[in-house]
């Protein structure tokens, strides 16, 4: 099984949608009330005492902005907004509601603690932090004055929330205990600086000093251990209860990738929810273009996906679903990257469950192979004595998959397909003529697809360039002949594998002055070169002996000359 490369889901904003899906036609246009309704199914509370000292010394309590109190002196802190992974755990969410608690005598209030806002934080390594708005205020008296501080987001306290999230319907639950023991360490200078006596908190058992830096003086004993009371009535309550929405997340395999199937991806998905608002029903999953959730106001708009499935609510359970997807090459546009969408069916009431997961899809993998296909490739005439290629381009064969065999020039010639080539060299020593050349393509694999598949290409080798040489050995004087050595040569890349130049040759001596003096008779020559040939005596002067390679079947005539001074 292959994978897919995957990055991380990231959540997106998108446009209202109009669904339909794999055969069933969903048209719902959602209303402006509809999409301004983008409120939860259920909202996320945080259950917390602050510990049995707050519920019970300070027990003249009053609530705003939606806490309640419980049994026990449990505060219900509602409406949670934020979300936690539901794979790593991470999270960071924030709660409504205000609790003051006050310590009052005979009908006088002498100080109060206040605790609003409160919010959880976990990173994706399990540490906590318990977090909230904390301010406090204390009377004047035994020579102190009133005091009162600002309110201000503080650490509360800290915790292990390695046992992570527990999925509950829409939402996750997290229960974990604050940290007491060894928080501030006894007689530190940090505790000194907030006023503590020296030798305490007892064991460092205490609140966060965060949090022990917002209250007033005459309050900070409340919330670290002062004395070895049992049971540690100041500590944090033992446990609290949080509740988030998961982030929606979605992961991504691919499980096949073939011509004739296509590519089918698994798609699995974490923290849905099938209703936010009433009348929603489910999540759609599409694969389109990266980039954005496409524009999905009408049904013509399904056309951009190469594939959507329906995922009702009744499949999503504890935020979780599975689905598949299919598509072939046909649904594709190859030069685009493709992403995994998800979103709120039918109408897209909300973007909650927006999500996009970037994927890889291996074209080349569900791309149909054609038959193989031979295309001449190489040059249409060559010459005598000059190398050159000829051969076919080989498309729909693996390198070393199949050879071609070059039959009709020369003996017969085979090549294994590289680089979806075979090219084969023209041999320097080919003679002048029109040849006919038949490539003809074999697999390796008996019988597979075209085996035997052939073409027959002609092409033309016309005679080599030459060039002569005069070289006059002996020159001539009034008295006695001269001699001199002709050589012709071919021109061409690869002269030393072809034969040289033979063939008839003349040769004329010119005065200066431009008659002609002398002529010889028709020469031969062979490999290329006659030496020793006599020129006549001449009269002093300056004379230009001239060369005439006639040309063979072979190589083409050429002409040369040499001045040469007879004194």
């Amino acid at each position: 099984m292959s994978h897919l490369v995957l990055r991380r889901s990231r959540q997106l904003a998108a446009t209202t949608v109009v669904g339909a899906v794999a055969g069933v036609a969903l048209v719902a246009v959602a209303t402006p009330q509809a999409q301004a309704a983008d409120t939860v199914v259920a909202s996320p509370t945080l259950q917390w005492q602050v510990s049995q000292y707050f519920a019970e010394h300070l027990s003249t309590r009053t609530f705003s902005g939606g806490a309640t109190e419980g049994a026990g002196g449990q505060v219900s802190f509602p409406n949670g907004e934020g979300t936690y992974d539901s794979r790593t755990g991470a999270a960071h969410v924030e709660y409504d509601g205000v609790v003051r608690g006050a310590f009052a005598f005979a009908g006088t209030t002498h100080y109060w603690v206040e605790v609003g806002e409160p919010a959880v934080s976990v990173d994706a390594d399990g540490n906590g932090e318990l977090s909230a708005v904390v301010s406090g205020w204390q009377a004047a008296g035994r020579g102190a004055a009133e005091q009162q501080t600002t309110p201000a987001r503080v650490t509360v306290a800290t915790f292990d929330a390695a046992d992570g999230w527990a999925p509950d319907g829409g939402l996750g639950t997290l229960t974990a205990t604050p940290d007491w023991e060894g928080v501030l360490a006894t007689g530190s200078s940090e505790a000194a600086a907030l006023g503590l006596p020296a030798g305490q908190p007892v064991e460092g058992r205490s609140f966060h000093p965060e949090f022990l830096s917002q209250v007033t003086q005459g309050a900070r004993p409340l919330f670290y251990a002062s004395g070895s009371a049992n049971g540690d009535p100041k500590k944090p309550v033992s446990a609290f209860t949080a509740q988030a929405q998961a982030a929606p997340s979605v992961s991504v395999e691919q499980t096949s990738a073939t011509p004739e199937g296509g590519v089918t991806l698994a798609v699995s998905g974490t923290g849905f929810r099938g209703e936010t608002n009433p009348g929603d029903a489910g999540v759609y999953v599409g694969l389109a273009p990266a980039g954005g959730l496409p524009d999905v106001s009408d049904r013509e708009a399904m056309d951009l996906f190469a594939n959507v499935q329906w995922v009702n609510k009744g499949s999503i359970v504890d935020g979780a679903f599975s689905t598949q997807l299919v598509a072939t090459i046909d649904k594709f546009d190859t030069t685009q990257a493709y992403s995994v969408y998800t979103w709120q069916a039918h109408t897209h009431s909300n973007t909650s469950q927006d999500t996009e997961t970037p994927v890889e899809i291996p074209f080349e993998a569900i791309t149909p192979v054609g038959a193989p296909e031979l295309t001449y490739v190489g040059t249409h005439t060559s010459r005598h004595a000059s190398t050159g290629w000829i051969g076919v381009d080989v498309t729909n064969v693996e390198d070393e998959a199949a050879w071609v065999e070059m039959t009709g020039f020369g003996a017969r010639k085979t090549l294994n397909v590289r680089g979806g080539q075979a090219l084969f060299k023209i041999p320097a020593n080919a003679p002048k003529g029109t040849y006919q050349a038949t490539f003809t393509l074999h697999t390796y694999e008996e019988g597979a697809v075209g085996d035997g598949t052939s073409l027959t290409k002609t092409f033309v080798v016309k005679a080599g360039q030459t060039a002569g040489t005069v070289a006059v050995t002996k020159a001539p004087t009034p008295r006695a002949k001269g001699t001199v050595d002709l050589a012709v040569r071919h021109l061409g890349n690869a002269t030393l594998h072809a034969p040289r130049p033979s063939g008839r040759f003349t040769v004329k001596v010119y005065a200066e002055s431009g008659p002609l003096r002398w002529q010889s008779a028709q020469l031969w020559m062979s490999n290329g070169a006659r030496n020793g040939v006599e020129l006549p005596a001449l009269s002093s002067g300056r004379y230009l002996v001239h060369l005439t390679y006639h040309g063979s079947g072979t190589s083409l005539a050429t002409t040369s000359s040499q001045w040469v001074t007879v004194r």
